[in-house]
């Protein structure tokens, strides 16, 4: 908008002209428009940028006035902006006051939670990550092969305590119906001797070392370990013993019971 144009405007708003003329000399007297002649006068010398008076500018106001109201107007702006945060912050008073749960983000929702967000459309909060367990199966199957190794080291560990304790009932009752004694002695006659060699002595002690385990088959399975055998008529030590293992309904019995040769030494 030119400098004419701005100056028509603000006269017509403040003090409207009577004729043409006045018209044209309130013109010139605002715009500083000099009609020139020709050849054409010097220019006058440029003064300062006027800025466009603002809408809200009265145009009989001084400076200090307009700058006074532009100061109230900030300050009024600054209140009314204040006003709407404490109407927010009152808002979320009453929701909370009247049990309304908060939209700030909280723990990780429960299952309760999770079954309230699931009817109503929701995507269920993520949840909280299980603590890592140290040596955990991977699969059923290992979790199995865990379980019976267990097993059968509990079965040989109480074999060699009631063979300690000069349990022969206790003792005789881990060998599995499988069992057949070497050297061709019946059955019966192995269990005779076994009686009076664990009867004999006054006290026994077996202890066993270095024990392995390796799986045959579901049902069956291998240990190998370092028999060391101590009576008050007997001793020996460091004696290398295999035994095959079988399942049955009882818990893990001995199959096979046999010596096995030491390893060669190296050099």
């Amino acid at each position: 908008m030119s400098t004419t144009e701005l100056a028509v405007r603000r006269l017509a708003l403040v003090s409207p002209p009577d004729s043409a003329a006045q018209a044209a000399a309130a013109i010139r007297r605002v715009s500083g428009f000099k009609p020139c002649a020709n050849p054409p006068c010097e220019s006058a010398p440029a003064g300062p940028a006027r800025l466009p008076t603002p809408s809200w500018a009265d145009a009989q106001l001084t400076p200090r006035a307009h700058g006074l109201r532009a100061v109230l107007l900030v300050a009024l702006s600054a209140l009314a902006g204040a006003g709407m945060v404490l109407a927010v912050l009152g808002f979320q008073a009453t929701r909370v006051s009247h049990g309304e749960p908060s939209a700030a983000p909280g723990p990780v929702a429960t299952s309760t939670e999770s079954g309230t967000a699931q009817r109503a459309g929701l995507a269920p909060a993520a949840p909280r990550a299980a603590p890592l367990v140290a040596a955990e199966p991977a699969t059923a199957a290992q979790a199995l092969a865990v379980a019976d190794k267990r097993a059968a080291l509990e079965a040989i560990d109480a074999w060699a305590r009631a063979w300690s304790e000069r349990d022969v009932g206790r003792y005789l009752g881990f060998y599995s119906s499988e069992f057949s004694p070497d050297r061709g002695i019946s059955r019966g006659a192995w269990e005779n001797q076994r009686r009076k060699r664990l009867q004999a002595p006054n006290s026994i002690n077996v202890s066993i070392r270095d024990l392995r385990l390796e799986p045959l088959k579901a049902d069956r399975m291998i240990a190998r370990f370092t028999q060391d055998y101590a009576a008050d008529t007997y001793s020996e030590s460091g004696t290398l013993k295999m035994l095959v293992l079988v399942r049955e309904a009882a818990g893990w019995r001995i199959a096979v019971e046999a010596l096995e040769a030491p390893f060669p030494r190296a050099g």
